[in-house]
């Protein structure tokens, strides 16, 4: 991560001074992505015509077009086509030509720690924002998971009904989705997702009759909100939250970048007094690197792998070790990057 922030913070530096102050560019990327998908899903329709088209699939499209093949994180520069509402929150100030705030803003690690948290919450509250109707696939199979929840006593019985009666009805597209309202797309989202938490479906199924999680979370991956082409501002707000998941990922990689260059560029967290303990949220706490090395003592104890890499004919032992090995620095780096995102004060 050292070495990638070396490499990559002039290439973010570089998008930052290049940010656009108008909305020209978003415009013209988003009538090529809205002309791209309409000719696919016609043809996809044996070229009827195309009335909406997935939200998950805009997402998608705005990803694949944005992202290069480099390797780099911070190569891309989805700023270039960001809508200005977005490019206001990164530069602080519509009226700030010469971007000089803009760039001081972003050049700050904290600056970028308090846009991450805007965004995840502009992007939590944008989907509701989209469409009035979501998709439901394979309507059948969604009609028997809410009649079996709700013959388990469910307290959603009465709301499960009323969902019942308004699929029913509706007739499935040749790809097996029917469109129902918002509320009803999100009372089942809300119903399914408590259901499984709460244990209310069977790890497996024994019978034609039962209902297994797996079903429930095949429906709920299946689920989505249709954006209707000939609804223009719906089809751009659409592509505004894309781009906005862009700017937060790419955010995110330079934030966390920068923090661990930050850290160890400081020459406080190299030394070997300051190794065990580190502060975050105002507590001190074991470093990623500390935690591992006591494990790896913990596992090489436990399983006398010292003894066993001295001796020939032990390699599958110790291979085991390698993995076990693998797993816990998987799983601790994990651990590491999300105390990282969770606003540590320093």
């Amino acid at each position: 991560m050292q070495e990638g922030w070396k490499a990559g913070k002039e290439y973010f530096q570089n998008a930052v001074n290049a940010i656009p102050r108008e909305n020209s560019a978003f415009h013209e990327r988003a009538d090529e992505i809205c002309k791209q998908l309409m000719e696919e899903i016609r043809a996809e329709n044996k070229g009827a015509e195309a009335k909406y088209v997935r939200l998950s699939r805009i997402l998608s499209r705005v990803e694949e077009i944005q992202k290069g093949n480099s390797g780099n994180t911070l190569e891309g520069n989805p700023f270039a086509y960001c809508p200005i509402e977005i490019l206001r929150d990164i530069s602080g100030s519509e009226e700030n030509r010469d971007g000089r705030e803009m760039i001081d803003r972003l050049g700050a690690r904290k600056e970028k720690e308090n846009l991450i948290a805007e965004y995840a919450r502009q992007i939590r509250e944008a989907e509701r924002s989209i469409g009035k109707f979501g998709i439901i696939y394979d309507p059948e199979v969604a009609i028997k998971i809410l009649n079996n929840l709700a013959d388990k006593g469910s307290m959603w019985r009465e709301q499960i009904v009323r969902i019942v009666r308004e699929l029913k009805p509706n007739d499935s597209t040749e790809t097996g989705e029917i469109l129902v309202s918002k509320k009803t797309y999100y009372d089942i989202i809300r119903m399914l997702n408590n259901a499984v938490e709460s244990g209310l479906f069977e790890d497996s199924t024994y019978s034609d009759n039962m209902v297994s999680v797996d079903d429930v979370k095949e429906i709920l991956a299946n689920m989505d909100i249709a954006v209707y082409f000939q609804e223009r501002d719906d089809f751009y707000t659409a592509l505004r939250l894309g781009f906005q998941v862009l700017v937060l990922e790419y955010l995110q990689s330079a934030y966390i970048y920068q923090t661990v260059y930050e850290r160890y560029e400081d020459g406080i967290n190299e030394s070997s007094r300051d190794l065990e303990k580190t502060f975050l949220d105002g507590q001190k706490r074991d470093t990623y690197y500390f935690f591992l090395f006591n494990q790896m003592v913990i596992l090489v104890e436990q399983k006398g792998t010292a003894k066993a890499m001295g001796k020939k004919g032990n390699a599958r032992e110790v291979e085991g070790m390698k993995d076990e090995i693998v797993a816990a620095c998987t799983r601790e780096r994990q651990r590491y990057v999300d105390q990282l995102m969770q606003w540590e004060s320093r």
